[in-house]
C-alpha cells in the first residue's frame, strides 16, 4: 500500500462513525438494531486503526545519484509522500552511505544514513539543524553496524524520540526500498543491487530480533509485576 492509498483508506475508516451519527439516511436500508451494530463496528475499527504500530509508506522512490570513491559510496534517494506514522513528507531526500570493506561477507561492515537540508522549507528531522556541518551545509550522519548482534543506531543520541523512530523505520525498510528500486529499473553502475540488499537484509533481521526482544521483555515485566 502506498501513501495515497493509505491516506484514503484511513480517511474513510475515520469518517464512517461520523456519517452514521444520524439514522435518517439508513432507515430504509436496515433496522435500528442493525444500524446500532454497524455504528459500534465503525467506531471499533476507527479506534483500532488509530492504535496501529508505527509503519512507513511512500508513493515513489527514485535514485537521484549513485556515487563511489575509494573509501566511500552512497545512493542518493528521493521519496514522494514519505509517511512515517502520522508524519508526512511530500518530498524527502537522504543518502544511504557505506565504506567498502574487502574480504567480508558483505561489501561493507556498516550502513549510514546521511541527512541534509531538504531545500523545500521542511525539516528532515525535528532536531534540526545539527551542530555538525561541512562545505555543503548542515549534515547529520547515523550508522548501523552489520556485524553487531543487536540493532543500534550510532549518532542518534542528539535526536528526539520522534527522530529516532524515523531512523528506525528508514533503516528497517531499506530492504524493501532497495527492492522497489531494483524492480523499478533503477540502474547501478558501480555495484549491483544484490549487494546493497544483502546489507539491508542484515539490518532488517537485527531490527526484527530487537523488536521481538523488546516485546518479550515487556511481557515478562507485565507477568512479574
Amino acid at each position: 500500500m502506498n501513501t495515497t492509498d493509505r491516506l484514503l483508506v484511513l480517511s474513510i475508516i475515520n469518517v464512517l462513525p461520523k456519517l452514521m451519527l444520524t439514522n435518517v439516511a439508513y432507515k430504509n436500508i436496515c433496522s435500528a438494531a442493525q444500524l446500532k451494530q454497524f455504528k459500534e463496528m465503525a467506531i471499533s475499527l476507527s479506534e483500532q486503526v488509530n492504535q496501529l504500530p508505527l509503519w512507513t509508506t511512500f508513493d515513489d522512490v527514485t535514485l537521484k545519484e549513485e556515487y563511489q570513491a575509494a573509501d566511500y559510496e552512497h545512493l542518493w534517494l528521493n521519496f514522494e509522500n514519505l509517511m512515517v506514522g502520522n508524519q508526512l513528507y511530500p518530498q524527502y531526500q537522504l543518502k544511504v552511505a557505506a565504506t567498502p570493506v574487502n574480504e567480508q561477507k558483505y561489501f561493507t561492515d556498516h550502513i549510514s544514513l546521511e541527512f541534509r537540508d531538504l531545500g523545500n522549507g521542511q525539516l528532515p528531522l525535528q532536531a534540526w539543524p545539527p551542530e555538525t556541518e561541512d562545505e555543503h551545509g548542515s549534515i547529520l550522519l547515523s550508522t548501523v553496524k552489520l556485524n553487531e548482534k543487536r540493532f543500534a543506531i550510532e549518532g542518534a543520541e542528539v535526536l528526539t524520540a520522534g527522530d529516532k523512530l524515523l531512523l528506525e523505520q528508514l533503516y528497517s525498510n531499506l530492504l524493501s526500498i532497495f527492492t522497489k528500486l531494483s524492480y523499478g529499473g533503477a540502474e547501478l553502475t558501480h555495484r549491483d543491487w544484490e549487494q546493497w540488499q544483502q546489507a539491508a537484509e542484515q539490518i532488517h533481521g537485527a531490527y526484527i530480533k530487537s523488536q521481538q526482544t523488546s516485546v518479550l521483555k515487556r511481557l515478562i515485566n507485565k507477568i512479574t509485576s
